[in-house]
C-alpha cells in the first residue's frame, strides 16, 4: 500500500450500526473486512499489497469489536505502529446511548455477542443478562473511544442519516469540495441532556423564543415561518454576526493543525426552534464555502412541552 492509501478502522457498540457503516464504505469504494482479529490486522496489510487482492480499492475499512478481541489496547498499539509506518489511518467509532441499543436487541431478539462469554465475565452466574453485556462492552470498548477520529452516535438517526454521514465523511477524495474538513453541527435541548463528542458548544437560550407563539409552537426551526420571526429580531442579527466572525477565525485554525473533523453543537431549551435554524443557517454557511458541512437534529422529532 501507498501511503496515499487510507485505512479506516471502524469500531464500536454492537447494535450501533457497524454493519451498516461498513456497508455504505464498501459502495463508496472501500475493500471492507469485518470482524478481524487484531493480531491479523498487519499481516492482512501486507498480504493486501503483496497481491494487490483488489486493485480499484487502494482504501481499506476494517471492522474491530469485541467479536475480534477484549483487549483495545493491542489495537491501540496497532494503529500506532501503522502510523510510523507511514500509513494515513483513521478511527471510526460507532456508538449509541446504553438504553437505546438495549431497545434494539429487545426488538430484534438477537443475541449480544458478549454473551458468550459468559464464563469469563459472569462470575458463577450461568450467563450474563443483556444489560450487563452492554454495560460490559462499553467498558471494554473506552480505549478506542477515546482516540477516536471520528464518533457517530446513532441513538436518534435512522440508516437513512446514517448513509449520508458516511458518505459526507468518506467519499474518498473524489469531492469537488475545496475543504477537507468535514463539519457536523449538532441542534439539542439544553433540557434533554447536552451531548457528547462536540468541539464547540453555543448556547442560544438567549434569542426570542418561538415556543411562546402559538402559531410558531408546532413548527420548527427548518420551517420559513420560524426563520422569519428569529431574523427578524435584532438579538439574532447581532448573534449571528459575531458568531460567524468568530467561526471564520476558528475553523481555519483547526484546519491547519491537521484537524479534519468539527462538531458545533448549538442548544435552546426544547432543541426543535433556535438550535435548529442558527444549525441548519451554520450548515449552509460553510456548504457555500466550500466544506463539507451537515447537520444532526438530535431533538427536533422529539414530544414538546
Amino acid at each position: 500500500m501507498k501511503s496515499s492509501d487510507r485505512i479506516l478502522i471502524v469500531s464500536g457498540y454492537s447494535g450501533a450500526g457497524k454493519t451498516y457503516a461498513l456497508k455504505y464504505l464498501e459502495s463508496l469504494g472501500y475493500y471492507c473486512v469485518d470482524n478481524l482479529p487484531v493480531k491479523l490486522i498487519e499481516p492482512f496489510l501486507e498480504l493486501y499489497s503483496k497481491e494487490k487482492i483488489k486493485k480499484t480499492a487502494e482504501h481499506i475499512a476494517i471492522g474491530v469489536d469485541v467479536r475480534s478481541t477484549i483487549n483495545f489496547d493491542d489495537c491501540k498499539d496497532v494503529i500506532a505502529r501503522l502510523k510510523k509506518q507511514g500509513y494515513t489511518v483513521k478511527l471510526l467509532f460507532m456508538k449509541s446511548e446504553k438504553q437505546v441499543i438495549f431497545q434494539r436487541y429487545q426488538e430484534t431478539r438477537n443475541a449480544h455477542p458478549l454473551t458468550a462469554l459468559k464464563r469469563m465475565f459472569a462470575s458463577g452466574k450461568k450467563e450474563l443478562s443483556l444489560e450487563d453485556a452492554i454495560g460490559l462492552e462499553i467498558s471494554l470498548l473506552e480505549p478506542l473511544r477515546r482516540i477516536a477520529d471520528v464518533v457517530i452516535d446513532t441513538s436518534n438517526t435512522n440508516v437513512h442519516e446514517l448513509r449520508q454521514q458516511i458518505f459526507s465523511l468518506f467519499t474518498i477524495e473524489s469531492s469537488s469540495l475545496s475543504h477537507k474538513l468535514m463539519i457536523k453541527v449538532v441542534s439539542f435541548g439544553f433540557s434533554k441532556g447536552i451531548p457528547t463528542d462536540i468541539d464547540l458548544m453555543f448556547d442560544v437560550r438567549f434569542l426570542p423564543n418561538p415556543h411562546f407563539d402559538p402559531k410558531l409552537r408546532p413548527l420548527t426551526g427548518r420551517d420559513k415561518e420560524v426563520k422569519d420571526f428569529l431574523e427578524s429580531k435584532k438579538e439574532t442579527t447581532l448573534f449571528w454576526k459575531k458568531l460567524s466572525d468568530l467561526l471564520d477565525y476558528l475553523v481555519p485554525e483547526y484546519t491547519k493543525e491537521g484537524k479534519s473533523y468539527l462538531s458545533i453543537g448549538i442548544g435552546c431549551t426544547g432543541g426543535r426552534h433556535r438550535s435548529v435554524m442558527l444549525a441548519e443557517k451554520i450548515k449552509d454557511y460553510f456548504q457555500d464555502k466550500g466544506y463539507r458541512s451537515i447537520v444532526d437534529h438530535r431533538d427536533i422529532f422529539m414530544p414538546h412541552s
